[in-house]
Formats: C-alpha cells, structure tokens, sequence
C-alpha cells in the first residue's frame, strides 16, 4: 500500500498552511507521521488539527501518529477527536522525564522540593551536608512529608493545565530485571495516569531521552518479541 512517511523535526506555526497544502497534492493511500521529543508533541498536535472535518485536510486519508518521548501537549483530552487518540502511540523509555514535563508537573516538583526545604531548616549545616551527599539517610519524618507532597494535588491554576499526551497508547519501555541487563519489557499506560505521576527524579532521566536509547531499547524488544 503506497503511503508517506513524515518525519517532524522544527515545525514552525506559520508553516502549517503550506504544510498542509503539501499533504492535499500527495498521491498516497494512508499517512505516518513519527518524530522525537518536541518534534513528537508537534506531531500528536498536528495529528488533532488533521483528524478535525473528518479529514477533510488530507481528503479522508488514514493517518496514524507515531511519537517518541513526547511531551504532554494537550488538555482536555476529551476534547480532541477520537480517532486521532486512537491513532496515535507514544513511546517512552525507561527514566525519561520529558514525557512527563509540563508546567503543572514542575509545580508539584517544586512543592516537594519546598517540603524538603521545610523539613531541613532546623538542621545543621553538617548534618545537611550528610543528608545532600547520602551519608546520612533521610528520617521518616521527611520521608513521609515528601511523599504526602508528591501524592497530592495542587489546586489548578490558570495557565497550568493537566496537559496529557494525546495518544490511546503509551508504551512505557524498562529493562525487566536491573539497569544493564539489555532485557526490555513494555507496558501500555494511560495518559491522564501518566500526567498525573508527575517528573521522576533519576540519574538517567536526561540520558534515557536521547534518540539512540529508545532505538536500541526498541530493537531489544522487537528482538526478544518477534511476534
């Protein structure tokens, strides 16, 4: 089946019209789309405004989305066409916290962040500088805080939105048994879920983002699944 694979990297809004003129005179039977990061929330996007008129924009086409660490993009997710939800599958790979950065996620970081800060004022400078370098263990105190915090919702606020990833399915890949082990496993999770975990503090939460790392996980696991 003839077909056109597009791939998103800078989109800029003042090109949407031509770019959508471009997608009117392409002799093609369905449409992809695939792109990484905010190439990937650009495209979930741009996938909403084609599916809107029954798309009309691409001559009733079947489009479906492809997107890669995508950040959280839109709100709320009811109002988007059901078809173009359906159509689209985001993948994210291990620890990475841009599938989860919005400005609602970094105001619940930062009330965790003040919880701590709370908590440790009382101490002293030594017995900070133990618990900052992992000498010395937080206490149940500001262990139990930190999770209270991060378990709550802050009232909305305007200009901060839930903003979930407009995709019906979100393939959550992890190494199974310990990090290094090259043995992947995936697991399908729900959007308005996922926005609500918030960012993830971790080591390789920048590193677990870049392209490479969600080709080779991908590769894994399409080796170890054939089927």
């Amino acid at each position: 089946m003839p077909c056109t694979l597009i791939c998103l990297f800078v989109l800029d809004t003042s090109g949407v019209p031509a770019f959508l003129a471009y997608l009117f005179v392409l002799l093609c039977r369905s449409l992809f789309m695939q792109s990484h990061s905010l190439g990937a929330g650009t495209a979930c996007l741009l996938n909403i405004l084609i599916h809107s008129d029954k798309r009309r924009h691409v001559h009733g086409r079947p489009v479906r989305c492809f997107s890669y660490a995508a950040p959280p993009s839109f709100a709320p997710l009811q109002a988007a066409p059901s078809d173009a939800i359906k159509s689209t599958t985001n993948y994210i790979h291990e620890r990475d916290a841009v599938p989860f950065l919005s400005i609602d996620s970094v105001r619940h970081f930062f009330s965790c962040i003040a919880v701590i800060d709370e908590n440790t004022k009382k101490m002293g400078f030594l017995d900070r500088q133990k618990l900052v370098t992992g000498y010395s263990p937080p206490d149940a105190s500001l262990r139990h805080s930190v999770l209270k915090a991060s378990l709550a919702r802050l009232p909305p606020i305007s200009g901060a939105p839930l903003l979930t990833v407009p995709a019906s399915a979100n393939i959550w890949i992890r190494e199974k048994d310990f990090v290094g082990s090259d043995d992947y496993d995936a697991q399908d999770c729900d959007s308005t879920r996922l926005a609500k975990r918030g960012i993830i503090m971790d080591t390789n939460m920048l590193f677990d983002h870049f392209p490479t790392k969600y080709e080779h996980a991908l590769n894994r696991l399409s080796k170890m699944n054939p089927e």
